[in-house]
């Protein structure tokens, strides 16, 4: 071998390359764990709703027996209906069924039906201004057609202003403003409202609620020697009253 080629560097190593062998960390993770606690709980559950099915069966379809007096009989629930029916007897059964079906067919029918006496005591006059009035009244499928008069246009912003704050009224258009040979302010009104102001159900269920008497307290006993007041005299009383009319 040539000397020379000793004093070379050379790529290859002379000594085999050390390899690293990661470290492989053993446990349980939070997943598996987590898995663990559904698959425990999917278990119980199942077990438990093959219980209460079981023990549901068992009530429905259960045989009569008697209890530990000897005279109490207790049946499951299709027996103990079977039962029933047999003391009953059809016929009556049959009266029963006739019945339930009238009495749906009536709560449908109320239920449907409109009554428009709250439109007039719980949103006209207790909402209505004073300074405006109704001339025409006319109601279609939930919707009220009002034409009215008015002093002012202030009056009516007012009026919108009140309308507006009311829950039972959904929407509201004024419109056809014009004025009279008076000087007054001609309108027409469309009000629409919440179905549940005027369903027949709701109504006789507020009329049926008994109202709060007003508690009185009782009048004070006066001492028997207070001076007695005059009675008026016709001419007092007539003064009183005229003065009250012209108010």
């Amino acid at each position: 071998m040539d000397p020379a080629n000793l004093n070379q560097p050379s790529f290859i190593p002379k000594q085999a390359l050390a390899r690293t062998v990661p470290e492989v960390k053993t446990g349980i993770s939070l997943f598996t764990v987590i898995a663990i606690v559904i698959l425990f709980l999917s278990l119980a559950l199942l077990a438990g709703g093959y219980v209460f099915q079981n023990l549901l069966a068992k009530q429905i379809n259960g045989e009569c027996s008697l209890l530990s007096d000897g005279v109490t009989r207790v049946c499951g629930l299709r027996l103990s209906l079977d039962n029933a029916r047999e003391s009953l007897g059809e016929s009556v059964l049959q009266k029963i069924e006739r019945l339930d079906q009238k009495l749906k067919v009536i709560n449908k029918l109320l239920g449907a039906h409109v009554v428009l006496t709250p439109v007039f005591d719980q949103v006209l006059a207790p909402l209505t201004l004073q300074s405006i009035q109704y001339k025409k009244f006319t109601y279609n499928n939930g919707t009220v057609t009002l034409e009215g008069i008015a002093r002012s246009y202030q009056d009516i912003a007012v009026q919108a202003n009140k309308f507006n704050q009311e829950k039972m009224i959904k929407n509201f258009i004024f419109s056809n403003l014009d004025l009279d040979s008076k000087g007054n302010i001609v309108f027409s009104l469309q009000l629409t409202f919440d179905p549940a102001l005027t369903r027949y159900n709701n109504y006789t269920l507020i009329k049926s609620t008994p109202a709060v008497s007003p508690v009185v307290s009782p009048a004070p006993i006066l001492p028997n020697d207070l001076p007695v007041a005059p009675a008026p005299t016709p001419e007092a009383t007539s003064t009183a009253t005229s003065s009250s009319i012209n108010l």
